[in-house]
Order: C-alpha cells, then sequence, then structure tokens
C-alpha cells in the first residue's frame, strides 16, 4: 500500500530544506574537488623554491586539503616527507594560555585546532584551553597533586567525624548535606514526605539505620516518633535518637515545594 503524501505546510518545510541540505552537500564536494586541483596545480609555480615555500605554507596554514595533493603538487611526490624536511615546529602566533609563548604546532590535526581557535578571537578562549607540552605536564601535576590533597581532606575529615558523638555529629555540614538529598529524594519520588514506616506526616525526623567502621553513619530514614521509638526498643537504629534528628516542618515543606515547582515547570 503506497503512503500518501499529507497536505501540511510544515510537512513541506522539512523537504524543502532537505533540498538544500542535499544541494550543499553536492556543492561541499565540488568545493572539495577544486581544492585538490588547485593544491595539485602548486607544480604549475615555475620557480622551485617559491614552489616548495607555498607548498609548506599550504600543508600548515590549509589543514583541511588532503596533504598528498600538496605533497604531490609541491614536489611530484604524494608523501609530504619530502616537503616538511626543511621545516620544523610552526607557530601561527597563537600563545600558550598559561607560560604566554608561541605554541608550537606539530602536527596538522593540531594546526587545525590552534587556527579555528585563533579565529574565534582570544577573549573566547577558555583559561588553558591551548597550552604547550611543557605547560601541559606542568598542569597534569597540579591536577594530580589537588587530587591528592582533596584526598588528604577528605581523610582527615572522616576522622574527625569518627572522634563525634551521635549529638554532635547531627550539627555537622555532612549530616544536613545527607539529610537534604534523602528529603529530595523522597518528595521527588512520592510527592510528599512522611514517615517510611507507618506513613504520618508529623513530627518526623532523620535518622540512622547504621553506623560505619570509622564512626561515620549511614543509611539515613525518615520516621516519626513513633516508629522511631519502636526501632529503637528493637535495636535497629543507631545513634542515641536527639533533637538534632527533628526537622522543622517550614523545612519539609520548602523541599515539597521546591519539587512541586520543578514538576510543574
Amino acid at each position: 500500500m503506497a503512503i500518501k503524501r499529507p497536505e501540511a505546510p510544515q510537512l513541506d518545510a522539512i523537504f524543502a530544506t532537505v533540498d538544500k541540505i542535499h544541494r550543499a552537500e553536492k556543492r561541499l564536494a565540488a568545493l572539495r574537488q577544486q581544492v585538490v586541483q588547485e593544491a595539485r596545480a602548486l607544480a604549475e609555480i615555475p620557480d622551485k623554491r617559491l614552489r616548495i615555500e607555498a607548498g609548506f605554507y599550504a600543508y600548515w596554514f590549509a589543514p583541511d586539503v588532503p596533504a598528498t595533493d600538496i605533497a604531490i603538487g609541491s614536489t611530484g611526490k604524494p608523501h609530504p616527507g619530502k616537503l616538511l624536511k626543511l621545516a620544523g615546529p610552526v607557530s601561527v602566533g597563537v600563545p600558550c594560555n598559561r607560560c604566554g609563548e608561541d605554541l608550537p604546532i606539530r602536527s596538522r590535526s593540531h594546526m587545525k585546532e590552534v587556527l579555528e581557535q585563533a579565529r574565534s578571537g582570544p577573549s573566547s578562549l577558555p583559561r588553558y584551553r591551548l597550552v604547550c607540552i611543557p605547560c601541559q605536564n606542568a598542569l597534569q601535576e597540579e591536577a594530580l597533586n589537588d587530587r591528592m590533597a582533596e584526598c588528604d581532606a577528605w581523610d582527615a575529615r572522616q576522622r574527625e567525624l569518627a572522634k563525634l558523638s551521635y549529638a554532635e555529629f547531627l550539627q555537622t555540614p555532612e549530616f544536613e548535606e545527607t539529610r537534604d538529598l534523602h528529603l529530595w529524594w523522597l518528595a521527588d519520588r512520592t510527592h510528599a514526605l512522611e514517615c517510611e514506616t507507618c506513613n504520618a506526616d508529623t513530627s518526623l525526623g532523620m535518622y540512622h539505620k547504621s553506623a560505619g567502621d570509622e564512626g561515620g553513619f549511614s543509611d539515613t530514614i525518615l520516621l516519626c516518633t513513633s516508629c522511631r521509638d519502636a526501632l529503637v526498643a528493637g535495636g535497629k537504629l543507631a545513634g542515641p535518637p536527639c533533637e538534632g534528628n527533628l526537622i522543622l516542618p517550614e523545612l519539609l515543606a520548602s523541599f515539597l515545594e521546591a519539587v512541586r515547582a520543578e514538576l510543574s515547570y
């Protein structure tokens, strides 16, 4: 059964744009073929020195043109090795974002990247996006040192938390972050904030079901005071409950409001 094309201006617009894409692709293919012929036309430069210099410049500053065609046009050989014998690293006048020295270019792919960045203007270059090899190595070492420092700081903080009493732990930013993440997860999943055991919505608090090996607390659960007391009596909660576990109704309401606002958006 043949599919009949519906009459709709939106559908006409889609196919009009598709036709433009096809025509643009044909023009692009023709341009690629044209630039190949132009690269090979370097052979028509009578002065050998000028021909080699032109080929060398095209090799680096026109990285979209196939290197083999540039080499054929300038040296008669398909491999650019002969063309590049006289050359070392080149510079396009784009400085390393870290040390300010001109970037040495060692490959056509690198040259293409740098040229694209240079065309967009210095103001669009993020800090340290284009760096020389020595600066790249230095930045990698700095990043490794920063990561090690972060790990050391995290370990030190865990040791500090392990020394705290449960009541003291409940006053830390770590507990507040864990509590808030749990509240957000519950509100997002159930669109309500209720006791996770009996669904009561008053006298709620955030409690812990276990204590880690280093003295930290995990496995948070939202409970009403009645369910809390029952779990404490059964030895199923870590740490003696205190005022720090309780959550103000205003905080619960703010989480629900934020989740509902996100859903309506």
